[in-house]
């Protein structure tokens, strides 16, 4: 059974967040997308993988973490939201896409990618906010999502801050 659910993805992540059980590391990698690219203003692009997930445990899984961490929302004003520093997101889904996460092959083209959506960076007191993000925790039922201060930490890690 397991394995069944896993193949169904975003069916499996409904089910696993509506039973309050946190998905491990394989189970992370199957449901969200295999890579992710981040592209900022500048045209600057940080590729996102599953590299350094451990099965059982998440925590070292950095699309799992932004991913998981991100609740429905309405924001004040899609107006206001255009007027922020945003990030384009590029979300490659498929085995396929799985093996340039060893970092030994360079990105695929931002354009290749399976969905794309856009993260607006916090700005004057307002969150993050994700717009039309392929995967949410419990299934996507909604086109905004707030990100969390993990997830928001995890940007600016990566050079993406206000």
């Amino acid at each position: 059974m397991r394995r069944t659910l896993r193949w169904m993805g975003l069916g499996f992540l409904t089910l696993t967040a509506a039973a309050g059980v946190k998905p491990s590391a394989s189970d992370a990698r199957s449901m969200f997308p295999a890579l992710v690219l981040l592209r900022g203003s500048r045209g600057r692009t940080v590729m996102l993988s599953h590299a350094g997930a451990e099965s059982g445990d998440i925590s070292r899984d950095t699309i799992a973490m932004l991913y998981s961490t991100i609740t429905p929302t309405t924001p004040k004003s899609e107006e206001q939201l255009r007027g922020r520093r945003s990030i384009e997101v590029a979300e490659f889904f498929g085995p396929g896409w799985a093996w340039y996460s060893s970092g030994e092959r360079q990105a695929p083209a931002f354009e290749r990618a399976s969905h794309f959506s856009r993260i607006y960076l916090p700005a004057n007191g307002e969150p993050a906010i994700w717009d039309s993000p392929v995967v949410a925790p419990g299934g996507v039922s909604a086109r905004f999502y707030e990100l969390d201060a993990v997830a928001v930490d995890i940007l600016a890690q990566h050079g993406f801050r206000r």
